[in-house]
């Protein structure tokens, strides 16, 4: 019987380490471990907080912008959705959106009846942007209306995803920058 106790607490204590060695090991092995991180984000990710957690993100996160591939995204979405609040927290930024802009809002757009955890992400983001500096608040909100209006102008989309841009940019507007005038 100690035996049996001895072996669950150990299993139990090296959980975590175990979590945070296979994200480094997943992260060397991108774009090739991208599967393994959609399919087990909901094991991998829940406990795991270490450096290797956020560059993997910040890989992910580069790699879509600079290729638009969409698997990123969902891989992305994905730890999102499966990750402890600290790592949920400091994926609240803001790059998605002004580095790749029609891909990130095709792919919101194209994937959830619901809010997802990167359309949520997202409005923290803006949110986060505007306490750095609550002087800026309207040119905070001035900058962001004229970027979607270029990208709107920029990009032909349609009318169902036009209305979806509004909706975001309202919550967004609402939520975060007119809070705090």
């Amino acid at each position: 019987m100690k035996k049996l106790v001895l072996i669950a607490f150990l299993y139990v204590c090296t959980q975590p380490a175990f979590a945070q060695s296979q994200v480094c090991r997943l992260l060397k092995d991108i774009p090739h471990s991208l599967k393994t991180i959609k399919d087990s984000a909901h094991r991998i990710f829940h406990s795991a907080t270490d450096a290797c957690v956020y560059q993997l993100m910040d890989s992910l996160e580069n790699r879509f912008i600079k290729t638009h591939k969409k698997e990123y995204l969902v891989c992305l979405d994905s730890i999102c959705w499966n990750s402890s609040p600290d790592v949920q927290e400091k994926h609240s930024d803001t790059a998605l959106f002004y580095g790749s802009f029609k891909p990130f809002i095709d792919y919101l757009y194209n994937n959830g009846d619901t809010i997802n955890c990167l359309e949520i992400n997202l409005e923290y983001g803006f949110g986060f942007e505007t306490i750095e500096d609550p002087n800026d608040l309207y040119d905070a909100k001035k900058r962001f209306n004229n970027f979607i209006k270029e990208q709107q102008n920029e990009n032909k989309f349609p009318d169902g995803e036009k209305r979806f841009i509004e909706l975001i940019r309202q919550r967004i507007v609402t939520l975060t920058l007119d809070d705090k005038q």
